[in-house]
């Protein structure tokens, strides 16, 4: 047979029984990704795409069964898969997140744990997150903020499926939470936490599950890049309405997310691991490749 291409249609001669037949064959179309985004990605040199990419968008589900609201919960999904957040990325300190945290609080943004019995609605206007409190230097930081923070990590865990990723199972297509915290020994209810979303995820951030490569990682700080988010579908654990039901252990309910970035530290204390000293960091796809 010979045959060429033009498109999705193949044409060519087929010679069948002594005769010579001209045959058309359809290919169909790959699909168009529905996660579009207005910006490089932010791991653009180490991404692969995944089937989430193509069948869930930025707002994750869009039906009814988002909830009671579901304009404010669609708000909140397309703020979780924020790829956006402009450089430079602001160095932070674990005070900042309950300085945020105290913010949201005394302006009475709405929050809560959204499996209790008459939740408290999701905020209606994100707006009202952005350049919530200023660091030591002035610079002004909330929800959509690109920051760098050093810490520990406590814990992995890929989380269940959400509205956010479509309800899809299994862990290519879930967030992949990171427990974060000043000292390895801390309680997870003075923790931080950051997230990896699904789309485009480099395959080797998939190995911070992974008990073996997580044990020898515990024991160096990492350097986590990426977005402020508010996370308003919780309780932080010192507030009267933490529940274990639902609510994860945390200090704060505000969250780097997505991870931009992850950055594994050579030293073994935080004294050590300067955000801003960039010769004592490896990005954690060279370092997963011998963890030590």
């Amino acid at each position: 047979m010979s045959h060429r291409k033009y498109g999705f249609i193949t044409i060519g001669w087929v010679f069948l029984m002594g005769m010579s037949v001209w045959v058309v064959f359809t290919h169909a179309a790959p699909p168009e990704d529905l996660f579009v985004l207005k910006c490089p990605l932010p791991f653009a040199d180490k991404t692969v795409h995944h089937t989430i990419d193509a069948e869930c968008s930025l707002s994750g589900l869009t039906e009814s069964e988002t909830g009671d609201d579901p304009d404010s919960h669609l708000q909140q999904n397309r703020a979780k898969n924020n790829l956006c957040a402009p450089d430079p990325a602001v160095p932070i300190t674990v005070n900042l997140f309950d300085h945020l945290q105290g913010a949201v609080e005394e302006k009475e943004i709405p929050f809560g744990n959204q499996h209790i019995p008459n939740p408290e609605p999701l905020p209606d206007n994100r707006s009202v997150l952005k350049n919530l409190v200023q660091t030591a230097n002035g610079i002004s930081v909330g929800e959509g903020t690109n920051v760098v923070f050093a810490a520990f990590v406590l814990r992995t865990k890929v989380a269940g499926k959400e509205s956010v990723n479509c309800e899809f199972t299994g862990k290519e297509a879930n967030d992949i939470h990171i427990v974060l915290a000043m000292k390895p020994t801390d309680n997870e209810c003075d923790s931080i936490t950051a997230e990896m979303v699904p789309h485009f995820r480099p395959p080797s951030w998939g190995k911070i599950t992974v008990q073996s490569t997580l044990a020898q990682l515990r024991k160096h700080p990492v350097r986590i890049t990426g977005q402020m988010f508010f996370d308003a579908s919780h309780s932080p654990c010192h507030h009267p309405e933490f529940r274990v039901q639902g609510d994860p252990k945390r200090r704060s309910l505000w969250e780097i997310h997505p991870v931009y970035k992850i950055d594994v530290c050579k030293n073994k204390t935080l004294a050590g691991c300067k955000v801003d000293k960039e010769s004592v960091w490896k990005s954690f796809d060279a370092w997963v490749k011998n963890p030590q």
